[in-house]
């Protein structure tokens, strides 16, 4: 599905250089990819020192308590 999404996309140029996707008509869909954007846009802005990751088990302590 996000490759059949990912066919959809159009990269479309705003007067700030910056560019957007957006799609050809209706119905086609792109949600998928945007979410993927968002998603890598997010992590890439993550400073690693100031704060752990998604990904980052080491900030995770195991507890002793029965909680299950």
């Amino acid at each position: 599905i996000l490759d059949w999404m990912a066919s959809n996309v159009e990269l479309r140029e705003a007067r700030n250089k910056r560019y957007s996707p957006a799609k050809g008509t209706r119905a086609k869909k792109i949600d998928g990819i945007v979410a993927l954007i968002m998603a890598l846009a997010r992590a890439m802005a993550v400073q690693s020192e100031e704060k752990p990751g998604i990904f980052d088990w080491s900030t995770i302590t195991a507890t002793t308590e029965g909680n299950a």
